[in-house]
């Protein structure tokens, strides 16, 4: 039994990539905009993980490039550009994911329902 608080929605945020490259590299934020349904299944994905588990992080790793992919092909659109996605920004994106995603993989360690659970004792107050 994990530790870890259960899953809220407000739990989602894009932590695999740190904001030093979505300020460095632009395009990820059009990339996490565009994407933002699958970036949230990964997000979970990644909360609900089991420790150690390489396997499982590299599966919910491909299931966000393919949704990606999947969004592309439709020829979705940035909400706040117009810009649409294209191949080197869905890699960068996997490889920042990737490379940067193992120190939140199943730890729950950006949301370990500390800060969800502070945040709601103090909008109920």
């Amino acid at each position: 039994m994990s530790a870890r608080a259960p899953w809220n929605p407000e739990m989602e945020g894009s932590y695999s990539v740190p904001p030093f490259m979505r300020t460095s590299y632009p395009h990820l934020g059009v990339v996490l905009r565009i994407g933002r349904e699958c970036c949230q299944a990964h997000d979970r994905a990644y909360y609900e993980g089991t420790d150690g588990d390489e396997a499982g992080r590299l599966i919910a790793d491909t299931a966000l490039y393919a949704g990606l992919q999947r969004l592309r092909a439709a020829g979705a659109m940035d909400p706040e550009t117009g810009a649409e996605l294209d191949q080197r920004s869905i890699e960068d994106l996997f490889w920042a994911v990737h490379h940067f995603g193992a120190a939140h993989w199943g730890t729950g360690r950006a949301w370990d329902g500390r800060v969800l659970g502070e945040r709601q004792r103090i909008e109920s107050s």
